[in-house]
Protein backbone atom coordinates (compact mmCIF):
# COMPACT_ATOMS: atom_id res chain seq x y z
CA UNK A 1 0.00 0.00 0.00
CA UNK A 2 1.41 3.62 -0.81
CA UNK A 3 0.58 7.01 1.40
CA UNK A 4 0.52 10.31 0.50
CA UNK A 5 2.05 13.52 2.85
CA UNK A 6 2.45 16.76 0.82
CA UNK A 7 2.19 20.66 1.57
CA UNK A 8 1.75 23.31 -1.50
CA UNK A 9 5.40 22.55 -2.53
CA UNK A 10 6.46 18.64 -2.54
CA UNK A 11 4.20 15.50 -2.37
CA UNK A 12 6.01 12.18 -1.53
CA UNK A 13 4.52 8.82 -1.86
CA UNK A 14 5.74 6.18 0.85
CA UNK A 15 4.95 2.46 0.43
CA UNK A 16 4.02 -0.04 3.51
CA UNK A 17 7.07 -2.07 1.64
CA UNK A 18 10.11 -1.05 4.12
CA UNK A 19 8.48 2.28 4.47
CA UNK A 20 10.00 2.76 1.08
CA UNK A 21 10.17 6.60 -0.30
CA UNK A 22 8.26 5.53 -4.08
CA UNK A 23 8.06 9.09 -5.55
CA UNK A 24 8.92 12.69 -4.72
CA UNK A 25 7.26 15.50 -6.68
CA UNK A 26 7.97 19.01 -7.03
CA UNK A 27 5.75 21.88 -7.31
CA UNK A 28 5.73 21.49 -10.98
CA UNK A 29 4.73 17.97 -10.42
CA UNK A 30 7.88 16.47 -11.81
CA UNK A 31 8.81 13.25 -9.69
CA UNK A 32 12.46 13.37 -8.88
CA UNK A 33 12.99 10.19 -7.55
CA UNK A 34 14.15 7.05 -9.95
CA UNK A 35 11.27 5.02 -11.60
CA UNK A 36 11.76 1.13 -11.07
CA UNK A 37 13.01 -0.78 -13.30
CA UNK A 38 13.54 -4.54 -13.65
CA UNK A 39 16.37 -4.42 -16.32
CA UNK A 40 18.04 -1.67 -13.90
CA UNK A 41 17.22 -1.36 -10.41
CA UNK A 42 13.43 -2.33 -9.30
CA UNK A 43 13.74 -0.01 -6.22
CA UNK A 44 13.90 3.45 -5.44
CA UNK A 45 14.98 4.36 -1.98
CA UNK A 46 14.82 1.85 0.39
CA UNK A 47 15.92 2.03 3.96
CA UNK A 48 18.84 -0.03 5.36
CA UNK A 49 19.03 -1.56 8.59
CA UNK A 50 20.29 -2.81 10.66
CA UNK A 51 23.52 -3.66 8.12
CA UNK A 52 25.07 -1.96 5.52
CA UNK A 53 25.60 -4.08 2.28
CA UNK A 54 26.57 -7.83 2.71
CA UNK A 55 28.66 -10.12 4.87
CA UNK A 56 31.33 -12.05 2.88
CA UNK A 57 30.79 -15.91 3.77
CA UNK A 58 27.21 -14.72 4.58
CA UNK A 59 28.06 -15.10 8.59
CA UNK A 60 28.09 -13.11 11.34
CA UNK A 61 28.39 -13.11 15.10
CA UNK A 62 27.46 -12.59 18.25
CA UNK A 63 28.53 -13.82 21.57
CA UNK A 64 30.15 -16.56 19.20
CA UNK A 65 27.00 -17.31 17.62
CA UNK A 66 26.29 -17.15 13.79
CA UNK A 67 23.76 -15.34 12.43
CA UNK A 68 22.95 -14.77 8.72
CA UNK A 69 21.63 -11.17 7.80
CA UNK A 70 19.98 -10.69 4.01
CA UNK A 71 21.97 -7.95 2.02
CA UNK A 72 21.67 -4.38 3.62
CA UNK A 73 19.72 -6.32 6.14
CA UNK A 74 15.34 -7.18 7.32
CA UNK A 75 14.42 -4.29 6.89
CA UNK A 76 13.45 -3.26 3.58
CA UNK A 77 11.59 -6.45 2.99
CA UNK A 78 9.05 -6.00 5.73
CA UNK A 79 5.67 -5.08 5.15
CA UNK A 80 4.83 -2.26 7.41
CA UNK A 81 1.77 0.07 9.01
CA UNK A 82 2.02 3.69 9.40
CA UNK A 83 1.31 4.32 13.17
CA UNK A 84 0.73 7.53 12.66
CA UNK A 85 -0.44 9.68 9.27
CA UNK A 86 -0.77 13.29 8.96
CA UNK A 87 -1.34 15.93 5.64
CA UNK A 88 2.13 16.53 5.92
CA UNK A 89 4.00 13.75 8.01
CA UNK A 90 4.24 9.75 8.17
CA UNK A 91 5.90 7.48 10.94
CA UNK A 92 6.29 4.07 10.74
CA UNK A 93 7.73 1.68 13.25
CA UNK A 94 8.86 -2.05 13.92
CA UNK A 95 9.82 -3.60 16.92
CA UNK A 96 11.71 -6.76 17.36
CA UNK A 97 10.16 -10.17 17.11
CA UNK A 98 10.32 -14.10 16.70
CA UNK A 99 11.19 -13.96 13.09
CA UNK A 100 14.36 -10.94 13.54
CA UNK A 101 15.80 -12.86 15.96
CA UNK A 102 16.34 -15.17 13.78
CA UNK A 103 19.05 -12.99 11.83
CA UNK A 104 19.36 -9.93 14.36
CA UNK A 105 19.49 -11.34 18.71
CA UNK A 106 18.80 -7.67 19.56
CA UNK A 107 15.35 -6.04 20.93
CA UNK A 108 14.92 -2.98 19.76
CA UNK A 109 12.17 -0.26 18.37
CA UNK A 110 12.95 1.35 14.92
CA UNK A 111 11.02 4.08 14.35
CA UNK A 112 11.05 6.14 10.67
CA UNK A 113 9.32 9.62 9.88
CA UNK A 114 9.33 11.40 6.74
CA UNK A 115 8.13 15.19 6.57
CA UNK A 116 7.46 17.76 4.25
CA UNK A 117 8.77 21.06 5.24
CA UNK A 118 8.43 23.64 3.07
CA UNK A 119 10.29 22.59 -0.20
CA UNK A 120 12.41 19.90 1.42
CA UNK A 121 11.46 16.29 2.66
CA UNK A 122 13.05 15.23 5.86
CA UNK A 123 14.01 11.48 6.86
CA UNK A 124 14.44 11.15 10.34
CA UNK A 125 15.30 7.67 12.29
CA UNK A 126 15.05 6.62 15.65
CA UNK A 127 16.92 3.44 17.17
CA UNK A 128 16.10 2.42 20.37
CA UNK A 129 17.96 -0.15 22.50
CA UNK A 130 15.56 -2.52 24.69
CA UNK A 131 17.56 -5.02 25.11
CA UNK A 132 19.93 -5.96 28.53
CA UNK A 133 23.38 -5.62 26.49
CA UNK A 134 24.49 -3.52 23.70
CA UNK A 135 23.31 -3.44 20.64
CA UNK A 136 25.33 -3.14 17.60
CA UNK A 137 23.90 -1.75 13.98
CA UNK A 138 24.24 -0.13 10.92
CA UNK A 139 21.83 2.44 9.14
CA UNK A 140 21.94 3.88 6.03
CA UNK A 141 19.66 5.39 3.44
CA UNK A 142 19.78 5.01 -0.49
CA UNK A 143 17.85 7.09 -2.34
CA UNK A 144 17.61 6.99 -6.26
CA UNK A 145 17.59 10.17 -8.09
CA UNK A 146 15.96 10.12 -11.64
CA UNK A 147 18.93 11.33 -14.17
CA UNK A 148 18.08 12.90 -16.56
CA UNK A 149 15.05 14.65 -16.27
CA UNK A 150 14.06 15.00 -19.91
CA UNK A 151 14.70 12.88 -23.24
CA UNK A 152 16.46 16.18 -24.48
CA UNK A 153 19.42 15.57 -21.55
CA UNK A 154 22.18 12.89 -21.21
CA UNK A 155 23.69 10.83 -17.92
CA UNK A 156 26.78 13.29 -18.65
CA UNK A 157 25.05 16.58 -18.21
CA UNK A 158 24.86 16.07 -14.98
CA UNK A 159 27.53 16.57 -12.10
CA UNK A 160 27.81 16.13 -8.11
CA UNK A 161 28.98 19.18 -6.26
CA UNK A 162 29.81 19.13 -2.60
CA UNK A 163 29.63 22.03 -0.18
CA UNK A 164 33.29 22.15 0.39
CA UNK A 165 36.42 21.28 -2.16
CA UNK A 166 37.33 17.55 -0.85
CA UNK A 167 40.22 15.58 -0.51
CA UNK A 168 39.44 12.19 0.14
CA UNK A 169 40.20 8.28 -1.08
CA UNK A 170 37.04 6.26 -2.38
CA UNK A 171 36.65 2.75 -0.89
CA UNK A 172 37.02 -0.19 -3.40
CA UNK A 173 35.04 -3.03 -3.98
CA UNK A 174 36.70 -6.29 -4.37
CA UNK A 175 35.69 -9.29 -5.45
CA UNK A 176 31.68 -7.94 -4.67
CA UNK A 177 32.75 -6.83 -1.03
CA UNK A 178 33.48 -3.51 0.66
CA UNK A 179 37.15 -3.75 1.01
CA UNK A 180 40.11 -1.89 2.64
CA UNK A 181 41.55 -0.84 -0.66
CA UNK A 182 41.06 2.66 -2.06
CA UNK A 183 42.14 4.56 -4.52
CA UNK A 184 41.95 8.68 -5.08
CA UNK A 185 38.76 10.15 -5.25
CA UNK A 186 38.67 13.85 -4.97
CA UNK A 187 42.38 16.05 -4.42
CA UNK A 188 40.84 19.18 -3.57
CA UNK A 189 37.79 19.64 -5.33
CA UNK A 190 34.40 20.02 -5.04
CA UNK A 191 32.88 18.40 -8.15
CA UNK A 192 32.21 14.56 -9.85
CA UNK A 193 30.56 14.35 -13.34
CA UNK A 194 28.30 11.55 -13.82
CA UNK A 195 28.59 8.91 -16.34
CA UNK A 196 28.22 5.35 -15.88
CA UNK A 197 31.78 4.29 -15.96
CA UNK A 198 32.76 5.92 -13.26
CA UNK A 199 30.75 2.72 -11.07
CA UNK A 200 33.51 0.61 -12.17
CA UNK A 201 33.60 -1.72 -10.64
CA UNK A 202 30.59 -0.13 -8.36
CA UNK A 203 29.79 2.37 -5.72
CA UNK A 204 31.88 5.11 -4.67
CA UNK A 205 32.32 4.93 -0.89
CA UNK A 206 33.70 7.89 0.57
CA UNK A 207 34.67 8.81 4.64
CA UNK A 208 35.42 11.91 6.71
CA UNK A 209 34.25 14.45 4.34
CA UNK A 210 33.85 17.88 5.44
CA UNK A 211 30.83 18.60 3.63
CA UNK A 212 27.47 18.80 5.05
CA UNK A 213 25.01 18.51 1.62
CA UNK A 214 25.90 18.00 -1.65
CA UNK A 215 24.15 19.14 -4.74
CA UNK A 216 22.70 17.22 -8.12
CA UNK A 217 22.85 19.73 -11.27
CA UNK A 218 22.56 19.93 -14.89
CA UNK A 219 25.08 21.64 -17.64
CA UNK A 220 21.82 21.96 -19.31
CA UNK A 221 18.40 22.88 -17.45
CA UNK A 222 18.75 24.83 -13.76
CA UNK A 223 17.36 22.21 -11.56
CA UNK A 224 19.02 21.89 -8.22
CA UNK A 225 18.38 18.60 -5.46
CA UNK A 226 21.06 19.39 -2.45
CA UNK A 227 20.92 16.39 -0.45
CA UNK A 228 21.92 16.94 3.24
CA UNK A 229 24.18 13.87 5.09
CA UNK A 230 26.00 15.41 7.95
CA UNK A 231 24.67 12.95 10.77
CA UNK A 232 25.77 10.27 8.42
CA UNK A 233 30.21 9.18 8.47
CA UNK A 234 29.91 7.96 5.02
CA UNK A 235 28.46 8.94 1.63
CA UNK A 236 28.30 6.28 -0.91
CA UNK A 237 27.41 7.07 -4.76
CA UNK A 238 25.87 4.56 -6.98
CA UNK A 239 24.76 3.71 -9.82
CA UNK A 240 25.11 0.71 -12.51
CA UNK A 241 27.45 0.18 -16.14
CA UNK A 242 24.54 0.61 -17.82
CA UNK A 243 23.79 3.22 -20.17
CA UNK A 244 19.87 2.55 -19.53
CA UNK A 245 20.57 2.94 -15.74
CA UNK A 246 18.83 7.02 -15.80
CA UNK A 247 19.62 7.18 -12.26
CA UNK A 248 21.93 7.79 -9.57
CA UNK A 249 21.94 6.56 -5.94
CA UNK A 250 22.95 9.10 -2.87
CA UNK A 251 23.60 6.98 0.07
CA UNK A 252 24.40 8.34 3.63
CA UNK A 253 25.66 5.30 5.91
CA UNK A 254 26.42 5.24 9.79
CA UNK A 255 28.31 1.62 9.53
CA UNK A 256 30.06 -0.38 7.17
CA UNK A 257 30.57 -3.87 6.09
CA UNK A 258 33.86 -5.31 4.85
CA UNK A 259 35.27 -8.12 3.60
CA UNK A 260 35.67 -9.85 7.29
CA UNK A 261 33.34 -11.54 10.11
CA UNK A 262 31.75 -8.76 12.07
CA UNK A 263 33.83 -7.63 14.85
CA UNK A 264 33.13 -3.49 16.24
CA UNK A 265 36.61 -2.81 16.23
CA UNK A 266 37.19 -3.17 12.95
CA UNK A 267 33.85 -1.66 11.24
CA UNK A 268 33.03 0.97 12.95
CA UNK A 269 29.46 -0.68 13.45
CA UNK A 270 27.53 1.82 15.77
CA UNK A 271 26.34 0.73 19.70
CA UNK A 272 23.51 1.71 21.39
CA UNK A 273 23.55 1.24 25.30
CA UNK A 274 20.78 -0.78 26.74
CA UNK A 275 17.94 1.43 27.35
CA UNK A 276 19.74 4.19 25.04
CA UNK A 277 18.67 5.49 21.56
CA UNK A 278 20.25 7.24 18.58
CA UNK A 279 18.61 9.36 16.12
CA UNK A 280 19.48 10.34 12.95
CA UNK A 281 18.01 12.40 9.77
CA UNK A 282 18.82 13.34 6.43
CA UNK A 283 17.15 15.98 4.06
CA UNK A 284 16.21 16.14 0.04
CA UNK A 285 15.87 20.06 -0.66
CA UNK A 286 14.50 20.35 -4.11
CA UNK A 287 15.99 23.92 -4.67
CA UNK A 288 14.71 24.52 -8.80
Amino acid sequence: MEYIIQNQYLKAKISSLGAELRELYDSNNINRMHVPSKQTWNRVSPILFPQVSRIKGGKYYVNDVAYEMPTHGFFRNMEIAPIKHEKDSITFAIKDSEETHKVYPYSFEFIINYKVNNNSLIVSFEVINKSNTTMRFMLGGHPGFKVPLSKQESYKDYYLKFQNKETVDAMQVVDGFLANVYKPCLNNEDTINLSHDIFNPDAIVMKNLTSSYVDLLSHKNDSCIRFYFKDFDILAIWSLQDENANFVCLEPWNGIQKDFVLEHEKMGVLEIEKNDKKTYSYTIEIIK
